[in-house]
């Protein structure tokens, strides 16, 4: 898949990943250590928020990585274009490469704003690698993502569509192989090779989701051998995402600390919270704290609770880093899609009504740490996230941001930040008059904080 083989070398440039992977020769070009200069997943992102954490990488002070001067505050993305282009046009610094994975995560409003406002100008000045789906324009123009990105290009800009038919067709042997390595010798009732080729068959002609449907059906069957001698074996393969989930659900046991809980709803519910999260996502304190949302009289979910669920849930779970701790997100955006199908913004309804209880809930673990004496920074997610939160519920978020501003004056920028948005997705649906005060509210803040 495409995050894969875009996060296969960003390990191979980074000095503590690379060694695990050279244990083996390559058998394909090696881009070098410390050759991505900075790397990001855009999920849930904004176009500001996008260059605000390239900024941050790409200013560190690591030896034969920092390209930029440090600056107070995050760069905007023309300020970050701008000192770039001064550093490789006027120092005569190399053209440092940046890695954007899931652009078309972002959502497509933000996925194409991030490409038009930061990508292709920042693509002048350095070699840019994006891996992501393609997605219509939100414009309904005929205009597509992967369009946008090349249209006007030099001639160096390379694109690999990995649903291209003789891609498509080397993934189905590359599937097949897959299968039989992590099936073979497993049980002497199973023959890997028949489970490998119905998985295979079941993929042609897709390139989407496929390898990731193979793992999961690899990783039931490794777990629960079936016998491929019999009639019908066929049917305890599963055919698609929703067959593997729901088959992994239903084998979710009650925590033995919860016996009345109903272990199937409660793995959804700790899933299903992992939708909200924004940024590479969510510490175990605010996972745990939304997902005990979904049944509130129920005992608080707990750090215990979470870690129990990912020894039988885990596979859907991608843990990351982020601000120097350990971030959950769900390991595929179709998972989302399935828990939680995406909010469609209207004329009548701009935000999503579910969106301010999760924003409520980290409102008020927000607004209790600073109470406590907290600095605003610290609490690394929210510092960085709680606007993107608050933006979208919508007005009510907007207060809340508004109140927590009042006790850390820090976060008066991210207010405005949340008014645009807020002011954007006002102006989207029609409703400009309502458009208009938060656009006024940010720009009186902008010019308080210049």
């Amino acid at each position: 898949g495409k995050s894969a083989i875009l996060g296969h070398v960003v390990s191979l440039a980074n000095a503590d990943e690379r060694p695990g992977l050279l244990v083996q020769p390559l058998a394909y070009g090696d881009p070098g250590q410390d050759s991505i200069a900075a790397n990001l997943n855009v999920r849930s992102l904004t176009t500001q928020r996008v260059a605000g954490l390239l900024d941050g990488q790409l200013s560190r002070n690591t030896p034969g990585v920092r390209l930029l001067r440090l600056d107070d505050g995050d760069r905007n993305p023309e300020q970050l274009v701008g000192d770039l282009r001064a550093a490789v046009e006027g120092r005569g610094m190399s053209a440092p490469v940046v890695a954007i994975d899931g652009l078309d995560e972002a959502g497509a409003i933000n996925a194409f704003d991030i490409a038009t406002e930061l990508l292709l100008p920042l693509s002048r000045f350095a070699r840019v690698v994006v891996a992501t789906r393609e997605l219509p324009s939100p414009e309904k123009d005929g205009a597509s993502l992967v369009n946008l990105l090349t249209k006007g290009q030099s001639s160096g800009t390379d694109v690999v569509d990995l649903g291209s038919p003789g891609i498509l067709a080397q993934g189905l042997e590359d599937l097949r192989s897959y299968v039989v390595r992590r099936l073979s010798d497993r049980d002497p009732r199973m023959a890997a090779q028949p489970v490998a080729d119905l998985v295979a068959e079941r993929a042609r002609g897709s390139a989407d989701l496929s390898f990731l449907l193979a793992r999961l059906v690899c990783d039931q069957l490794t777990e629960h051998p079936l016998d491929t001698s019999g009639e019908g074996w066929e049917s305890g393969v599963a055919a698609s995402f929703e067959e593997a989930f729901a088959v992994d659900l239903a084998r979710v046991p009650a925590p033995p600390h919860r016996p009345r809980t109903d272990g199937p709803g409660f793995a959804r519910s700790v899933l299903k919270a992992l939708t909200w999260s924004l940024g590479a996502g969510f510490p175990m304190d605010e996972w745990a704290l939304v997902a005990g949302l979904a049944e509130p009289a129920d005992p608080p979910v707990t750090e215990d609770d979470l870690w129990w669920m990912l020894q039988r849930v885990g596979r859907y779970v991608l843990q990351d880093g982020e601000s120097g701790q350990p971030v959950y997100r769900l390991a595929h955006a179709s998972f989302a899609t399935w828990l939680r199908p995406p909010f469609s913004p209207s004329h009548e309804v701009p935000f999503d009504p579910a969106a301010l209880v999760v924003v409520k809930a980290l409102g008020e673990r927000y607004a209790r740490l600073l109470d406590d004496g907290v600095p605003p920074q610290a609490p690394a997610h929210l510092w960085r996230y709680f606007w993107g939160y608050a933006a979208l519920a919508g007005t009510p978020g907007l207060d809340l941001l508004r109140s927590l501003a009042v006790a850390a004056p820090d976060l008066r920028a991210d207010v405005a930040s949340a008014a645009l948005s807020v002011s954007s997705t006002f102006g989207r649906c029609f409703r400009r008059a309502e458009a208009l005060p938060p656009t006024q509210e940010a720009v009186d803040i902008y010019r308080e904080l210049a």
